[in-house]
């Protein structure tokens, strides 16, 4: 009996095992991603947390997206409100996915893929399937789940191949009455495109705590083109840096006290900060900014959960969008797990000497962001946040 439990992994990795509308107002893309990575942050990240995090805000949220095409009733509007979607038109949904897919399609820095594995014994119903083949560019794939150690090489292998190796071993086991697997992957590799100098890092202080502090290779560099900004209602400055060739950025939040994070952190519950970052302007900027690289792993039932999500893990749980057999499943599993790296060069998110002359010119407008304690990150372009993260110690 295959009838219990369907798994749905996301990538870097998030993994949903599943088992066992109301109207909305109208919603920007841009607020929907932020919306949800602003919760999706305060739920993962616990109060007095000292470690460093990075997960993926577009992952997750592509991922859960796929499997609300699935929901119906109370399970669907929940889905659709802890998403942060803003409308009940699924048609609108999809385009805006699709649009994701696509814009991934054409860049050389960013690559989203989705799979969908399904329970050789059930058939997904033809108008799921539509959506998840024109909106998500996925194919579905027939597998036998009684084949344990197959079936979790043969995912496990298609993750690593589209996050170019950074993810491995995402999944360990696979329950013979798993119904469906779901995953999505995003991977990110890209140049600054004002590249720091390797003769230019050098060691220095990152406190820590105010009276702690430890050495970390730290980059500098000073250009025209950083975006810049003074956030007060968060007591923090903000800096953009440009990828090239590419409308990708990274945004450092840096508190403006050196033990200012977890207050920071209080604060983003009630801002918008795509929307903020959208409106930064360009300086001068003298930039110190430490190398660092971070890999997490979450298991998000609570976290989505408390997000208002908590009905598709329960036995009311209703996806009978799915399969044209009458299937009961519900969400029983959610991992998701992610990788970056920040060096000279550029960012690799699934995570040659340079060297550069400037003019030694008196700018009086010249704006100095100098990442010593700790801050946190995101990676976006105007619509989306693809990475998110902190960093707290090294």
């Amino acid at each position: 009996m295959h009838s219990n439990i369907i798994k749905v992994c996301a990538a870097f990795l998030f993994i949903i095992n599943m088992a066992a509308t109301a109207s909305l107002g109208s919603t920007t893309t841009a607020e929907s991603s932020s919306g949800f990575s602003r919760d999706l942050y305060e739920n993962i990240i616990t109060p007095g947390q000292k470690d460093n995090v990075v997960f993926s805000p577009a992952s997750i949220q592509t991922c859960v997206a796929l499997a609300y095409f699935g929901a119906k009733g109370n399970t669907e509007s929940e889905i659709s409100s802890g998403l942060h979607l803003g409308t009940s038109d699924k048609d609108v949904v999809a385009k805006r996915f699709s649009n994701l897919l696509t814009s991934s399609k054409s860049s050389t820095q960013l690559a989203i893929a989705n799979k969908i594995y399904v329970n050789k014994e059930l058939h997904v119903k033809k108008d799921f399937n539509s959506i998840a083949k024109e909106a998500f560019q996925s194919e579905a794939e027939s597998v036998d789940f009684t084949e344990n150690n197959k079936v979790v090489q043969k995912i496990n292998s298609w993750v690593e191949s589209k996050t170019n190796n950074n993810i491995k071993d995402l999944l360990s086991s696979v329950a013979p009455e798993t119904s469906m697997i779901l995953v999505n992957a995003v991977h990110l590799k890209a140049t600054w495109k004002f590249k720091f100098s390797s003769y230019s890092t050098h060691k220095s202080d990152f406190w820590i705590t105010p009276d702690t502090s430890v050495k970390v290779d730290t980059m500098s560099n000073a250009d025209y083109g950083y975006k810049y900004a003074q956030w007060s209602d968060l007591d923090a400055t903000a800096l953009g840096m440009p990828y090239s060739d590419s409308d990708l950025e990274m945004v450092i939040v840096l508190p403006n006290k050196k033990d200012g994070l977890a207050a920071l952190e209080n604060k983003l519950k009630s801002a918008d900060i795509l929307n903020l970052a959208n409106q930064m302007k360009t300086y001068d900027v003298d930039v110190y900014l430490p190398k660092f690289k971070v890999e997490s792993k979450f298991k998000l039932n609570d976290a989505l959960s408390k997000m208002g999500m908590a009905t598709m893990f329960s036995d009311n749980a209703d996806f009978s969008n799915l399969f044209e057999e009458k299937t009961p499943v519900k969400v029983s599993e959610v991992v998701h797990k992610a990788f970056i790296n920040v060096d000279e060069e550029g960012t690799e998110a699934s995570a040659a000497t340079y060297m550069k002359i400037v003019p030694m010119s008196l700018n009086l407008d010249q704006k100095l962001f100098k990442a010593d304690h700790p801050f946190l990150y995101f990676i976006k372009n105007q619509e989306y946040i693809y990475f998110m993260g902190r960093v707290a110690s090294f």
